[in-house]
């Protein structure tokens, strides 16, 4: 017998049916029990796995018992032998008829049966022992075992007999022996099971209903008698009437819904009917859903209701319940892939038509036939949805963010009012998170930013002068909470704040809305911008040389927009920013040194480049030399010495070259300002260098002495 517990526990009653179950119930039962007496029947409830056949199973049983019958359902899914069937049938028929309390006679005949059965079982353990014990055991044993087996075809059928006698203490009413997931007992069996039933069970007023997937019991079938050829032509041989379970539909799906009072038709809203159509069609997958979805519940309350695009969320639930690593090939073989292709200058006319491809493959995939509706969706909503709303789903469901902005906005009405304490707040919502305080604190970084550009941008959008302001002070709210978030941190060594990131962002910012200064409000904006550049470059160690390079780089790759971090309204900040950047010129040469090529990393190189080869650099002025030497001379000796090494190298391939953004004639000016390169070629050959290393000297003094109007000295100590 079928028993299930708790969300998988199917219905047992009909006032329990709120599917309209009872409509194919009442067709099943009335042709179990409305036949010619004289006849044995078989009726087949065809559905897959969990839509529903144990209920339907249930429905007919409380339909027939009303009209008197014995009804008696029974499971053979754990029966490893046609003999475990015929047992387990037996006892399912007394257990009834002893709970009807009827004639102890009949119900004592098949007891005997069933105690003859089981000594057979007994017995047949006995042969290998037996044999091992004494001579011709095994022999005399064997013929024990052969004899129980004769009994047992003789006797452990119900006779026509006994029939007889229990349809007559029904009153002439059916027995009914409704065989349940009999697609999940052992293979093996189920061609005897089935034969059985018609030739050796067809009695008069005995009916069958089996419940099973047929498509599951077809391939079983083949696959023990391949001579069968199709499994469904066996099928009906067994099966006199059969039925099928229809998949959910809308109204279905929406009764599913309202029964579980879930909270998804007010966090969707307009979208909701639409979800509808995508929910699975299976009762059991879809009660699932709404598990899983129950789960979330703790992530749901975290969020404002417009925070999330709840609609994609439950889409991608839906896929994520039958595979994560679909959802994993969905997003890194067509939705990253296609963001890629959507901000490429190479794009193709038939990229579009990849995408079209690749979803149309995986709905037609037979594997994903549980969320094909699913995936179709969501490549529908793809074309109308944010690429950022659909990553924010994707990590709803597999890694939560630590903060979101529900939490955020609490947060700024707390640093509003001067209530919070914000290392304290990170370590508590760490804990509360199970996170550490780092990750915290990276994100709060991260959604600051995220709240200073939609502020921004909402700025610009906005129709009323008024709306425009309040956003812009909204932008210059969070750029001060962010400067009071690095105060704060700085003074408790356990956290570690990445400033050097924070400037870059800073600097991308600034970039960005350079030209947004039409009225007060965007002046002060960009004023505060600027200020807060200037206060934080100071406390950024490190990636001053790969932010200069970058910077000069967006003026090189868009020349047409002048008005970059060059002009007078940010030459303060690009000044101070070129001066602090030379100090980690010898730091770069010196980890360039440890590569076989100058690093090309994240403008570093270009940088570096620019910084000791352009004229206009800022390393040209005296003072900004001697503080470098200064510096040079308090490092680690072998250091400087590998930095200047890799410095004059690169200095002789680009006197004939050039390199990105400067000519060779620029470069030949520099190397003939003497209070530039004497400096550092004294400094360069005051150690001695190992011998294998001299002739790289001499080529390096001969490139530059043939572009110079000065004396560059020859160390005494290399070997002429």
């Amino acid at each position: 017998m079928t028993i299930s517990k708790g969300y998988e526990k199917p219905i047992q009653s009909l006032k329990d049916d709120s599917l309209g179950r009872q409509r194919i119930a009442k067709q099943i039962a009335q042709t179990l029990i409305g036949l010619d007496d004289t006849w044995s029947v078989r009726v087949g409830l065809y559905g897959g796995w969990g839509e529903g056949k144990t209920s339907v199973v249930n429905l007919v049983k409380c339909l027939v018992k009303d009209e008197g019958h014995l009804f008696c359902s029974f499971s053979p899914w754990d029966c490893d032998n046609i003999q475990d069937w015929w047992v387990g049938l037996v006892e399912i028929i007394i257990a009834e008829l002893e709970a009807n309390k009827h004639d102890l006679k009949t119900i004592n005949n098949l007891k005997t049966k069933l105690k003859a059965h089981k000594a057979k079982r007994y017995i047949s353990f006995i042969p290998e022992a037996a044999g091992a014990c004494f001579p011709g055991g095994k022999a005399l044993v064997g013929a024990i075992s052969q004899a129980g087996d004769d009994y047992l075809k003789k006797y452990i059928t119900i006779s026509d007999e006994e029939l007889t006698a229990i349809h007559s203490l029904l009153k002439g009413k059916r027995i009914i022996i409704a065989i349940d997931d009999l697609d999940r007992c052992n293979p093996s069996i189920i061609p005897n099971l089935l034969l059985s039933l018609r030739e050796i069970l067809d009695k008069p007023k005995l009916s069958f209903l089996l419940a099973f997937d047929d498509e599951i019991i077809s391939k079983a079938l083949v696959q023990q008698h391949r001579a069968w050829g199709k499994g469904e032509k066996f099928l009906e041989k067994i099966v006199d009437f059969k039925f099928h379970l229809d998949p959910l539909g809308q109204k279905e799906k929406q009764t599913l819904v309202n029964a579980h009072r879930t909270t998804m038709p007010e966090l969707l809203g307009d979208h909701f009917p639409d979800l509808i159509d995508a929910l699975p069609s299976n009762p059991r997958r879809l009660k699932s859903f709404f598990r899983h979805f129950d789960l979330l519940e703790v992530e749901v309350k975290r969020h404002n209701k417009e925070e999330v695009n709840w609609y994609v969320l439950c889409l991608l639930l839906i896929i994520k319940m039958d595979s994560n690593k679909l959802v994993d090939k969905i997003f890194n073989e067509i939705v990253l892939n296609d963001e890629v292709i959507q901000n490429s200058m190479f794009r193709k006319e038939n990229d579009e038509d990849l995408k079209e491809k690749a979803f149309t493959q995986l709905i037609k995939d037979e594997s994903n036939n549980n969320c094909r509706e699913a995936i179709a969706a969501f490549k529908n909503a793809l074309e109308s949805t944010r690429d950022n709303s659909v990553r924010y789903a994707r990590d709803f469901l597999f890694s939560p963010h630590d903060i979101t902005w529900k939490e955020y906005d609490d947060l700024l009405t707390a640093y509003g009012c001067d209530m919070v304490d914000m290392v304290s707040w990170i370590s508590g919502h760490a804990a509360k998170m199970s996170s550490s305080p780092e990750v915290v604190l990276d994100e709060l970084v991260k959604i600051t930013f995220s709240m200073i550009k939609s502020r921004l941008y909402s700025a610009a959008d906005a129709l009323l002068l008024k709306q425009h302001n309040e956003h812009i002070i909204s932008s210059i709210g969070a750029l001060n909470f962010l400067k009071d978030l690095i105060t704060a941190v700085s003074s408790y060594p356990n956290l570690v704040i990445n400033t050097q990131h924070i400037l870059s962002e800073l600097v991308d910012l600034s970039c960005y809305w350079r030209n947004f200064r039409t009225n007060e409000y965007d002046i002060k904006a960009r004023n505060e911008e600027e200020a807060m550049l200037l206060w934080l470059l100071p406390r950024v160690n490190g990636g001053l040389v790969s932010l200069y390079g970058k910077i000069l780089d967006t003026e090189r790759s868009f020349p047409s927009e002048r008005d970059n971090m060059f002009t007078e309204k940010n030459a303060t900040f690009f000044h101070a920013l070129e001066e602090s950047a030379i100090n980690e010129v010898f730091v770069y040469f010196y980890e360039s040194s440890k590569y076989s090529k100058i690093k090309e990393l994240e403008g570093e190189y270009y940088g570096a480049t620019q910084l000791i080869f352009s004229p206009d650099s800022a390393l040209q002025k005296k003072h900004n030399l001697e503080n470098l030497v200064r510096q040079m001379k308090a490092q680690d000796s072998v250091k400087v010495q590998l930095a200047l090494f890799e410095f004059f190298k690169l200095l002789r391939e680009r006197l004939f070259s050039g390199t990105i953004g400067l000519t060779k004639e620029q470069i030949q000016e520099v190397v003939r300002n003497e209070g530039y390169i004497l400096p550092l070629w004294e400094f360069y050959i005051q150690e001695p260098l190992n011998f294998r290393f001299h002739h790289d000297l001499l080529k390096t003094h001969n490139c530059i002495t043939e572009h110079i109007n000065y004396e560059l000295p020859i160390p005494d100590w290399i070997d002429s």
